[in-house]
Formats: C-alpha cells, structure tokens, sequence
C-alpha cells in the first residue's frame, strides 16, 4: 500500500470540505479515481439542521451530489445505523450493501453451519454480504470468508 497514490484528508468533516479537497486532488496530477468516507456517523452538515435526521440527509445528499459533479465513485462507510437514517442512505446510493458477521450456527446439518465450520477451518472468519439495493445490478446475499490478517474477503457461495 505504502507505493500506492493514497491521500487520507482527516480534516474534512462536511461534505462541503471533502468537495474541496476532492476537487483539488482531481485537479492535481496526481488525480483522483476513488472518495472513500470512514464513516459517516463522523459528518457534520454544512448547514444547521433542526435534528440528526434531517442532517443525515443532507450530508447524504450532497456527498451524493459531490461523486456525480467529479465524476467518481464513492464508498460511504457507517456502521449501526437506526431505520430512518439507513433509509435515507439506501435511497440515495447506487449500490447499498450490509456486512454481517453471524454468530456460529447451532443445527450442525445445516448449510449455514457448514459454512461457518469450513470458514473457520481455512483461518477464516464467516461473513456475509446482504447486496440490498443495486441500480445496475442484482441483489441477495453472499458468503464470504474474511481473512483478518491480511484484510482481504473472498467469495464463498452466493444464494
């Protein structure tokens, strides 16, 4: 990683501010291929908002509108968002995924179990991939076995 083009900007907490940012290293020659927010929860809106929803979906919103204006993808990152706020996110995505770590499974003849067993096995922890909303493609869920050391998933079984 240490060789790649990688700018990490810890300063920019609006969406006004990583626009900036993002537009600078578009503009620079180094370029800018990828916008990647760690994790929204994080954000503050550029604007007074009368209450945390209504802020969620600003900040939602215009980081949406920053990736169309610059013409690049971005990953938007959150973890344990309540139904009003994951709604607003999934509206405004493209692609909508969760990433679930289920606990081991107790019916031993089952397919889920087997997963897990195998998973962990190889030195691998058992996730899956709920694929929720996908405007260019299909849905469902995915298994995936999560090498932590190396930080690297791999496919197991779609259903």
């Amino acid at each position: 990683l240490a060789d790649l083009p990688v700018t990490i900007e810890e300063r920019a907490v609006t969406p006004l501010q990583i626009r900036n940012a993002a537009a600078k290293m578009k503009a620079s020659k180094q370029g800018l291929s990828l916008i990647v927010v760690d994790y929204i929860q994080l954000m503050r809106a550029d604007e007074k908002c009368g209450n945390r929803t209504e802020e969620v979906t600003q900040i939602s919103r215009e980081l949406k509108l920053m990736a169309m204006d610059l013409g690049v993808p971005l990953l938007c990152m959150t973890r344990g968002l309540g139904d009003v706020y994951k709604r607003q996110i999934e509206q405004d995505a493209n692609v909508f995924l969760i990433l679930h770590e289920p606990e081991e499974p107790q019916d031993a003849n089952s397919d889920r179990w087997q997963l897990y067993h195998n998973c962990k096995a190889n030195g691998l922890t058992w996730q899956t991939c709920r694929i929720r909303k996908n405007r260019n493609g299909a849905t469902g869920l995915v298994h995936l076995g999560f090498d932590k050391p190396h930080m690297r998933y791999t496919c197991i079984k779609k259903d």
